[in-house]
C-alpha cells in the first residue's frame, strides 16, 4: 500500500517523521543596501536688480534714471525687460514724477532722452527689480542696463550720468540672496556675467 504524504510547514523546534529535529530558516529574500544618489538640479537666476548710488540731484527726475534693459546671450539678444516684479522710487529733493514703472519694459528708447520712456529712481535707496519673461540669466550672458547719462537730448542739453549697480537673484526667488554683479558710472552699462555661485533647491 503505498502511502501519500501531505506538505505541512514545520514550526520551529518541531520534529520531522523520523524524529529529527528542524529548526526554521528564514527564506526570505535578501534585498542588498543600494546608496541612492539624489539628482539636485540648479535653479534659474531670474531676476535682476539695479539700485541707484547716485545722490538724488534737485530735479525731477532725481537719480539715476533707467530707460530700459536688455539680456544678451554669447550668440546674440535674450530678451528685453518682461516685467517690473518690484521697486522703490524716492522723491529725492523736488518730488520724481518719472515713476511708471513700465516704462522700463520692452526695446529702449530711440533717443538720448525723451519725456516719458523711463523711470527715476531717485537716489541711494532706490531700485527696481526686473525679470526676462522665460529667459534666465546665465554665465557668459551680458545684461546692458541703458541709463540716460553722458548724451545729448535733441534740444542740445548733456545729460547727466548717475551711478548705479546691478545684481542677479541667486536662485529664482526675488525675495532671496543678491549676487553682486558690479557697478557702473551710468550711460550705457555693460555688464558681463560670470562667476555666478552654485544654486540648489
Amino acid at each position: 500500500l503505498a502511502l501519500i504524504a501531505g506538505a505541512c510547514e514545520l514550526e520551529s523546534g518541531e520534529a520531522d517523521a523520523d524524529g529529527t529535529d528542524v529548526t526554521a530558516t528564514d527564506t526570505g529574500t535578501q534585498t542588498d543596501t543600494m546608496v541612492q544618489t539624489e539628482t539636485v538640479e540648479t535653479l534659474d537666476y531670474r531676476y535682476a536688480r539695479v539700485d541707484d548710488l547716485s545722490d538724488g540731484a534737485t530735479r525731477n527726475s532725481p537719480g539715476a534714471d533707467i530707460d530700459a534693459i536688455e539680456l544678451r546671450g554669447p550668440n546674440g539678444p535674450k530678451g528685453w525687460v518682461t516685467q517690473v516684479v518690484d521697486s522703490e522710487l524716492l522723491d529725492g529733493d523736488n518730488g520724481n514724477i518719472y515713476v511708471n514703472t513700465s516704462e522700463v519694459v520692452g526695446p529702449k528708447n530711440p533717443e538720448c532722452y525723451n519725456d516719458q520712456g523711463f523711470i527715476a529712481l531717485g537716489g541711494i535707496g532706490g531700485f527696481v527689480i526686473v525679470e526676462f519673461g522665460t529667459n534666465a540669466i546665465e554665465d557668459g550672458d551680458t545684461v546692458v542696463v541703458y541709463e540716460i547719462g553722458n548724451c545729448t537730448t535733441p534740444n542740445g542739453q548733456q545729460t547727466i550720468a548717475d551711478e548705479i549697480q546691478l545684481s542677479v537673484s541667486v536662485g529664482n526667488d526675488r525675495n532671496g540672496t543678491w549676487h553682486n554683479v558690479g557697478n557702473c558710472d551710468g550711460g550705457e552699462c555693460t555688464f558681463s556675467i560670470n562667476g555666478l555661485p552654485p544654486v540648489y533647491p
